[in-house]
């Protein structure tokens, strides 16, 4: 029913069409002031009005449509939260965040040298096997370069490769 007086390009109208989706009783019963003053990354202490809803703290998240929501969520290990978003962003590949309710993308970390991940939000990095070398913020290990070796795990670099003995052939990594 709101969704029928505003332009379908607009952000509020999709912001709509999920509170009538995942709360239709709850919207019907609202005045339209309300439903647009209720975003998603606030929430209600209360005591206030739902025109007057609060940003959940950095770190922290409201997603949930029910209105009058009285807390905000910590953001798990491996996902970080900016004020007002309405969900927790993952760490990238190659990063980790082993902590909860990180504020900004720079709380994730890059993986160590001879290090990788391959995930999103992930809470470790895994160890290059052998073969293979990764550099700071690996997201996949490479494998050593045509001539060389290695049967050591957690390579760092290209260079820690070892070089095959002369008469023998390595095929790569």
């Amino acid at each position: 029913w709101l969704l029928a007086s505003l332009p379908r390009s607009s952000p509020v109208s999709a912001f709509l069409a999920e509170v009538e989706v995942r709360a239709l009783p709850v919207v019907h019963a609202l005045d339209l002031h309300e439903v647009l003053a209720r975003v998603p990354g606030k929430h209600s202490d209360g005591t206030t009005a739902a025109t007057s809803c609060i940003a959940c703290e950095a770190g922290k998240v409201s997603n949930d449509i029910n209105f009058g929501v009285a807390s905000c969520a910590t953001c798990g290990k491996g996902e970080y939260s900016n004020l007002n978003l309405p969900i927790c962003l993952s760490c990238g590949v190659g990063q980790y965040l082993d902590v909860t309710g990180s504020d900004d993308v720079s709380d994730c970390i890059n993986c160590v040298a001879g290090k990788y991940q391959h995930g999103l939000g992930e809470t470790a990095c895994f160890e290059c096997s052998a073969g293979s070398y990764c550099e700071e913020g690996a997201s996949a290990p490479l494998p050593c370069k045509e001539g060389t070796f290695s049967s050591a795990v957690g390579l760092g670099n290209s260079s820690d490769c070892t070089d095959c003995p002369e008469g023998s052939s390595c095929s790569t990594g």
